[in-house]
C-alpha cells in the first residue's frame, strides 16, 4: 500500500458516513465538513474499518455563510 492508496481510502471511508458534505484528506489528516449532526463515533469507525486510527479528532464549529450583496 502507497500514500495515495491510504488518502484515496479514508477519503472513501469518510464520504460514506450521512451526513459528511465533502472531505479533504492528505498525510497529516483530513477535514471533514458536515451538516451539524455528525458526531466523533462514525468518523473513528469509519477509519477503522478503512484500516486507520484516529490519534485526535478536533472540532472546528465555524459556519461559513455565503456573502449576499
Amino acid at each position: 500500500m502507497n500514500a495515495v492508496h491510504a488518502v484515496r481510502a479514508v477519503e472513501t471511508a469518510l464520504r460514506g458516513i450521512p451526513g459528511v458534505l465533502a472531505v479533504e484528506a492528505n498525510l497529516g489528516g483530513a477535514v471533514v465538513a458536515h451538516d451539524g449532526g455528525l458526531r466523533a463515533s462514525p468518523i473513528r469507525d469509519a477509519i477503522h474499518n478503512a484500516g486507520f486510527e484516529v490519534t485526535e479528532i478536533i472540532e472546528d464549529r465555524r459556519h461559513r455563510l455565503p456573502l449576499i450583496e
